[in-house]
């Protein structure tokens, strides 16, 4: 994003100073990085319109409100969609009133709490997600994502673009790629410019990452499981879908390549792509179809071939990789072809045919999500003054049947207590045993006629005679 102010600036300085330049900032340094979508794509001004709607404003102090949000959950154990999301838009991203922390167990109770709705607004997961970027929070909102049942929160084309072109300008590939995971696992690929993104960040990191240990941000509880032992008579072995082992983020990323490449025009690029993409998730049977249509259609890349020997390296099957590197060593390698740059420019291409859109869609987006805020809240209080209705009424009418009992009570006072005279009777009549009963009685009365009692004479126990 600041690269184009770097050729500016050098043509205005000395040779002596371009050269003190070129050591204080050199090649690769944060000033003349990758740059892909214009400072005006952030559309920084709508989005820091939130902190002056009116909504917003009555919130106050956001720690204040945050402990609200936790005392009403105590006792009415809900919180509305609504206040959930005041209480993001009122966070400033440069503020240390609030801590990524907070954000994170807040949407969490908020996901246990139930009662209202389980669903979070769409302006709440974007401004949440802006949010922790703008706050260097990377970790925590990368677990954010890797966390949807947990924590609610998904991603849109617009969040997933500005995400994306975030990380490859700070040289992020690792996260990046995360984030095209994500648009792969909820099937959001259907964007140009989204699917240009998520291309090029699993190229680039295939390119670099590749041998980064395994990235995992996903839940693990606390607690081994527990292992019970079955007895049965028929073994069969369980099938794994590997789609959806998210721990292996390596097969993911390999997916998610093969499935953005399918949807390019060039035959050449997506053959290249998919074959990276199936030989990192495993998809064998894909792989050969792919590598006998390249050999048909031109050549491999250094860059693709030199990602299918090293991956293929780790295969298991023996046989398996030897034919796989047979058919590798067969096709035509063409130096002068760059997937990554071929990518990039492809990349590059979409947005200048794309950005104004973009933009205006961004800002519409903003508007559409105020005016949606300001609709929930007139039904919040539509809802909050027939609540309070019914529960008057409720009381109005226990009071009115207290009244009518206490009228009905003076009204008929002599048959109250004649009624009531007649319930304290005995009945002169008692109801008669039971036979059963009569004859355990007789027993219990022979038997008690029949005892003698022992006596004690000189500390021993004697039974006296009987007559």
């Amino acid at each position: 994003m600041f690269s184009h102010y770097v050729h500016s600036v050098k043509k205005v300085l000395t040779p002596r100073s371009v050269q003190l330049y070129d050591q204080l900032w050199p090649a690769g340094n944060v000033l003349q990085k990758r740059d892909y979508l214009p400072a005006s794509a952030q559309c920084e001004n709508a989005w820091n319109q939130r902190l002056t709607e009116d909504l917003v404003k009555k919130i106050g102090k956001p720690s204040d409100f945050y402990m609200k949000m936790l005392q009403k959950m105590k006792t009415e154990f809900k919180i509305w969609p609504l206040d959930l999301d005041l209480y993001i838009h009122s966070l400033e991203s440069e503020s240390h009133d609030w801590h990524p922390h907070d954000v994170l167990e807040i949407l969490k109770k908020y996901r246990r709490a139930g009662g209202v709705s389980l669903e979070v607004l769409e302006s709440t997961q974007h401004t949440v997600l802006r949010l922790l970027l703008a706050h260097g929070a990377t970790q925590t909102m990368l677990s954010l994502l890797c966390q949807p049942e947990r924590c609610g929160v998904f991603l849109d084309d617009f969040t997933a673009t500005l995400l994306m072109d975030h990380f490859l300008e700070k040289e992020d590939y690792a996260s990046s790629s995360v984030i095209a995971t994500r648009l792969m696992l909820i099937e959001k690929l259907d964007q140009p410019l989204t699917n240009s993104y998520a291309l090029l960040s699993c190229l680039l990191y295939f390119k670099h990452c590749i041998d980064i240990p395994n990235i995992d941000y996903t839940h693990s509880p606390a607690e081994p499981p527990e292992t019970v032992l079955l007895r049965i008579d028929n073994y069969q072995k369980p099938y794994i879908d590997h789609d959806l082992e998210t721990s292996l983020h390596k097969r993911l990323v390999g997916k998610t390549l093969a499935l953005c490449g399918q949807k390019l025009s060039n035959e050449e690029l997506r053959l290249n792509c998919c074959v990276v993409g199936w030989t990192a998730s495993h998809n064998w049977a894909a792989l050969r179809d792919d590598l006998c249509r390249l050999s048909a259609v031109g050549g491999v890349s250094v860059f693709v071939k030199d990602s299918l020997e090293h991956m293929l390296s780790e295969a298991t099957d023996e046989q398996l990789k030897k034919d796989l590197l047979a058919t590798l060593s067969s096709l035509n390698v063409k130096s002068e072809l760059d997937v990554v740059s071929t990518a990039e420019a492809q990349l590059k291409q979409c947005i200048s045919e794309s950005h104004t859109q973009f933009v205006t869609d961004l800002e519409s987006l903003y508007k559409k999500w105020a005016n949606e805020r300001q609709k929930l809240f007139e039904a919040q209080c539509e809802a909050f003054e027939k609540a309070q209705l019914v529960k008057s009424i409720k009381e109005k009418k226990k009071k009115l049947k207290k009244q009518e009992e206490l009228l009905y009570f003076f009204d008929r006072e002599i048959e109250m207590d004649a009624l009531k005279a007649k319930r304290m009777i005995r009945n002169p009549f008692p109801r008669e045993r039971p036979p059963q009963f009569q004859l355990k009685q007789k027993a219990q009365k022979a038997m008690a006629e029949k005892y003698i009692p022992p006596s004690m004479v000189g500390g021993k126990l004697i039974k006296l005679p009987v007559d």
